[in-house]
């Protein structure tokens, strides 16, 4: 969702290749099967999770089970890219709920509002991902049957009680992990951790700061950062404490309304959307509200269910993911989630294409 490079036309008059990109700041070039994409790209969303049963009687008791989610990132491109400074960030607001912004804190128009990030860390050079190749970004890069499994038997459970728990996915293969802290809220020691770095207002080093996580319906997006971690985080806190305004690089305090009386503030990092490598729109089809980053980003939406079922398991939606499609030629990006992913089951596999 970035720049496109558009291979295989030849100019017959001048006998030149031609290279055509999806700009930020002009006419959107429409790819074809034959378009090379210069960029990393959002390959797989796993955010539903699934669920197993408990046996109470003669009835199974559905249980959900979110702690499996995950994110693959492909690298369609023919040079090694390495990730050591890019981050995963979910937008502040949410497509499934519409609020109401003053033209003077619409923000959106030109930045991605953050409401967490995560970062990959690294020394430059320390995280590669060759051509052709897929990481799995986990919640929790374990083996959640085991897990689970070994979870029952310390609240001495028989597993003969339960069913359906070899639909927890194994990650423990994956190649990061977002969740820095336990259930208890203690740091989570593990060499393949991400960096939070920011979220909801609070910076690494604060207790407080809550875990980056996918929910029903939210905007993720894949960053290459233009600035170091520090920096932004130092300019943040200076113009925070200026009190912000609309010359502030990163820091905005942004009042809304929903339904038109209730008046929120909210305090947001924003992010040039030269930043962003590639996002992607989720949330039940049929509550889908309004776009929260601009067209040249996401068109369009996409879910793995229609509606969102409140207060019990959603069966259907259960262990169901969205896949980028693949063209024969190359994974498609048109800029628009409604028709560049469809649903498939989950799987932990990073086969090649």
């Amino acid at each position: 969702m970035k720049n496109l490079l558009k291979s295989g036309l030849l100019l017959a008059t001048i006998g030149l290749t031609v290279f055509t990109s999806c700009r930020r700041d002009g006419d959107e070039i429409v790819p074809t099967s034959k378009t090379e994409i210069d960029h990393l790209l959002i390959q797989e969303v796993y955010y539903t999770g699934t669920y197993y049963t408990r046996i109470n009687g003669e009835k199974e008791i559905p249980m959900s089970y979110e702690d499996d989610k995950y994110i693959k990132i492909y690298n369609p491109t023919s040079e090694t890219v390495y990730l050591d400074n890019y981050a995963l960030a979910v937008h502040v607001f949410n497509p499934s709920v519409r609020i109401t912004l003053s033209e003077e804190f619409n923000f959106m128009k030109t930045h991605f509002g953050v409401a967490t990030m995560v970062l990959f860390g690294g020394n430059g050079t320390q995280h590669p991902l060759p051509p052709g190749k897929s990481v799995l970004v986990a919640q929790k890069a374990v083996d959640h049957k085991v897990e689970k499994e070994r979870e029952l038997k310390e609240w001495e459970e028989d597993l003969k009680d339960y069913k359906r728990l070899d639909h927890l996915l194994d990650l423990s293969k994956a190649n990061f992990q977002w969740a820095t802290k336990d259930e208890d809220g203690n740091p989570i020691d593990k060499e393949n951790v991400m960096k939070l770095l920011y979220s909801e207002g609070k910076w690494d080093g604060n207790e407080e700061i809550k875990d980056f996580n996918l929910n029903k319906s939210f905007v993720v997006a894949l960053l290459k950062l233009g600035d170091k971690p520090e920096n932004i985080k130092k300019i943040f806190q200076e113009e925070e404490q200026a009190g912000g305004g609309n010359a502030s690089k990163y820091y905005k305090k942004v009042a809304y309304t929903i339904s038109g009386h209730h008046h929120h503030e909210e305090t947001v990092l924003t992010i040039p959307y030269d930043w962003v490598e590639d996002a992607v729109t989720v949330c039940p089809n049929s509550e889908f509200k309004w776009p929260l980053v601009t067209q040249k980003i996401d068109k369009g939406h996409k879910g793995v269910q229609e509606k969102a079922l409140k207060g019990k398991v959603d069966k259907d939606a259960a262990g169901k993911a969205l896949r980028r499609k693949h063209d024969g030629n190359k994974y498609v990006d048109d800029n628009n989630s409604t028709s560049d992913f469809e649903v498939v089951e989950a799987s932990a596999s990073l086969s090649k294409e």
